[in-house]
C-alpha cells in the first residue's frame, strides 16, 4: 500500500475527528455543562489517528502489508463514523 494514500487517509481522519470533537465541546458548553458521556469517547477516538500518524513515523520502514492494511481500516471506518456524527448533530 502505499505510503502517501495512507497518510492521506490519516490527515483526513485527523481533521474529521478533530472537528467532531469542537463541535461537540461547543454543544457541551452550550449546554450548560450538560455530562454526555459520548464526549469521552470521541476523546479517545481522536487519539486514534493521531497514534496511527505516529505508529507509522516510527515504523516506516518495518510496518508491512497487514498492520497498513490495519491501521487503514481503522481510519477509514473513522471517517465514516465521523461523517455520521456530524450528520447527526445538524440535523437535529
Amino acid at each position: 500500500m502505499k505510503t502517501k494514500t495512507f497518510n492521506t487517509l490519516t490527515s483526513i481522519s485527523m481533521v474529521l475527528t478533530s472537528t467532531v470533537l469542537v463541535i461537540e465541546v461547543v454543544k457541551f458548553i452550550s449546554n450548560g455543562f450538560y455530562l454526555d458521556p459520548g464526549i469521552f469517547i470521541l476523546m479517545l477516538l481522536a487519539l486514534m489517528p493521531i497514534a496511527s500518524k505516529f505508529y507509522h513515523q516510527k515504523k516506516s520502514i518495518k510496518l508491512n502489508n497487514l498492520q497498513y492494511k490495519a491501521l487503514f481500516s481503522v481510519n477509514s471506518i473513522l471517517i465514516l463514523l465521523m461523517i455520521w456524527k456530524i450528520v447527526l448533530t445538524f440535523t437535529k
